[in-house]
């Protein structure tokens, strides 16, 4: 199965909507036109809008993550990798998870 390509952006209201990069959609406090919706961090529940936010974030960077694991983990190029370059792509992923890229 494949997923939607990346990069993911965070958008709406109070950034709990995860969306393909490019893509313009209308969002309101409650929710999107659902035209290009890849996923919501829910509020209704015990979370704090931080922690929803901080989920929305996490959700938007697995593109960036996924393509982190697979340089690094492909046969073919990881041996041209030193440990600084590996420590590089892990880092420059995990940047965009927790929202400091």
């Amino acid at each position: 199965m494949k997923y939607t390509p990346g990069p993911w952006k965070i958008s709406g209201h109070k950034g709990l909507f995860v969306e393909p990069l490019g893509v313009q959609s209308c969002h309101n406090e409650w929710g999107s036109n659902g035209n290009s919706i890849i996923g919501q961090s829910e509020i209704y529940t015990k979370r704090t809008i931080k922690e929803a936010q901080a989920n929305a974030r996490l959700m938007a960077a697995a593109p960036d993550l996924l393509e982190a694991l697979e340089q690094i983990a492909d046969d073919k190029g990881s041996a041209d990798f030193t440990i600084n370059e590996i420590k590089q792509i892990a880092q420059n992923a995990i940047a965009k998870a927790k929202g400091v890229k």
